[in-house]
């Protein structure tokens, strides 16, 4: 199921602004996310009392989960790497 909602609750400098070689300095960003679950979904099966959780009225479990995400301050100097392709 889809995340239906992104929090960011604080951006700040990271390391007192300390430059990590190419890429620079780094920010820290932290919030929350939050999303939904189906019980019934055999993707969830492998979470545990996911059924005995409470249901909204769509019959779907809320849930919410902290992030906490470290990226250079300056994105075009990071790796650039992405998923599925190697690193340039």
């Amino acid at each position: 199921m889809p995340i239906t909602d992104i929090a960011v609750t604080d951006i700040a400098s990271f390391a007192d602004g300390y430059a990590f070689g190419a890429a620079g300095a780094y920010v820290r960003i932290k919030g929350v996310a939050r999303g939904t679950l189906d019980p019934a979904a055999p993707a969830n099966a492998g979470i545990v009392d996911l059924d005995k959780a409470p249901r909204n009225a769509s019959g779907l479990v809320d849930y919410a989960t902290d992030f906490d995400i470290l990226r250079p301050k300056d994105a075009l100097r990071g790796g650039r790497v992405r998923a599925g392709h190697e690193q340039e």
